[in-house]
């Protein structure tokens, strides 16, 4: 049989550090203006050269969240001209539809095949942005398929 188990109490000390040997106040105060002097201007200097990058990081996600929702408004020009068409609308009604529809300057062509139309929509998005002219237009197009329905009779 093995003998019971006995619980002491844990007696915490406290830590004694040793002194720190200093040359007096003065001598620390000269030693934190000297490092200040060296250091001054450093957050400006740093600061001028992030916050223009932060800038510029920043005009490009814009950026690239307009060609996001401008693709999406592509995408629904498209569908929109598929289901006009599909109806049996006549072109001049899908295309109008198509320009309300989708960003400015967007293109369609209807394309039927045996029962169903297609119809392709494409557009070109420049930014609207000061510093981001300098970047090429972007091409959207997507297209969208719908069945023909029966005439009513």
């Amino acid at each position: 049989m093995t003998p019971p188990v006995v619980m002491r109490p844990v007696v915490m000390r406290p830590v004694v550090m040793p002194p720190v040997v200093t040359r007096g106040p003065a001598a620390a105060g000269r030693a934190a203006t000297g490092r200040r002097r060296r250091e001054r201007g450093m957050v400006t200097a740093e600061a001028a050269v992030v916050i223009p990058v932060l800038l510029l990081v920043a005009l490009v996600c814009g950026w690239i969240v307009a060609v996001g929702a401008a693709q999406i408004r592509v995408l629904d020009a498209a569908r929109e001209g598929a289901r006009l068409a599909g109806r049996g609308e006549p072109p001049p009604v899908v295309e109008a539809a198509v320009r309300k529809a989708g960003p400015d300057g967007a293109a369609s062509t209807m394309s039927a095949g045996g029962d169903t139309v297609t119809v392709h929509v494409t557009a070109q998005v420049r930014p609207g942005l000061p510093l981001l002219d300098l970047l090429p237009a972007v091409t959207l197009d997507s297209s969208a398929t719908a069945v023909l329905e029966a005439p009513d009779a």
